[in-house]
C-alpha cells in the first residue's frame, strides 16, 4: 500500500487565524479557506508491502514478510508565531526533512524496516498439530532516527540541525515460537 499525503486543515487551527486561539472552527468555519496547518509535519510518501508464500521444495515452509518505508516527516524549525516567534525570521515552516537513504536501489527513505517470518506446520498426529515459527524483525538492522535538535540564528535568518537524539525503531531481533493445537 502506497500513501502520498499533504496535510491541510479547514477552519481555525491552533494558530488562531481569526484573532483568537480557540482550536475549533465554529460558528463560521466554512468561511475560512483550506490552508496548511502551519506545521506541515506530514510524511509525504509511505509504503507498506507484505507477502506470504508457501515454498513446497523446502518441505512446506511458509515464508512471509513486511516492508515499511517512509520518506520522513517534514518538520518546522524555530518558534512558531503563536508562541512568540516571527515568521521568516525565527520560524521556518516545513524546513527540515530527515536524511534519506536508498532501499533496494530506490532512494528517498528516512524510515526503512523489513520483517520476515518462516513457519513450518508439522504433520497432524492424533488430532493435534504443532507449528514452529522463526521471526526476524528489522532484518537489515536499519537505524531509524528521530528527535533532531534545531538551532535558529535570527540575525542571519538561517537554521541548522544537530545529530538525532533517539532511535525510533528497534534493532534487529529474532524470536522463535511454537503453536500447539489440540
Amino acid at each position: 500500500m502506497y500513501t502520498y499525503a499533504r496535510r491541510a486543515v479547514a477552519g481555525i487551527d491552533v494558530m488562531g487565524e481569526i484573532g483568537g486561539s480557540f482550536p475549533f472552527g465554529y460558528p463560521k468555519a466554512n468561511g475560512i479557506r483550506k490552508h496548511t496547518d502551519g506545521g506541515g509535519s506530514d510524511e509525504r510518501h509511505h509504503l507498506v508491502a507484505n507477502w506470504i508464500m508457501d515454498i513446497p521444495y523446502l518441505f512446506g515452509i511458509q515464508f512471509s514478510g513486511l516492508i515499511t518505508l517512509g520518506s520522513g516527516a517534514r518538520l518546522d524549525v524555530g518558534t512558531a508565531p503563536r508562541f512568540g516567534g516571527v515568521l521568516d525570521s525565527t520560524y521556518f515552516r516545513s524546513a527540515f526533512t530527515p536524511p534519506q537513504y536508498n532501499f533496494l536501489m530506490l532512494g528517498g527513505w528516512a524510515y526503512r524496516r523489513v520483517d520476515v517470518r518462516l513457519r513450518k506446520d508439522l504433520p497432524q498426529i492424533s488430532g493435534t498439530r504443532l507449528g514452529v515459527t522463526v521471526d526476524v524483525f528489522n532484518v537489515f538492522n536499519y537505524s531509524n532516527f528521530g528527535d533532531y535538535p534545531t538551532e535558529v540564528d535570527a540575525t542571519q535568518r538561517t537554521w541548522k540541525v544537530g545529530q538525532p537524539r533517539q532511535v525510533v525503531s528497534d534493532p534487529r531481533r529474532m524470536q522463535i515460537g511454537a503453536e500447539y493445537t489440540f
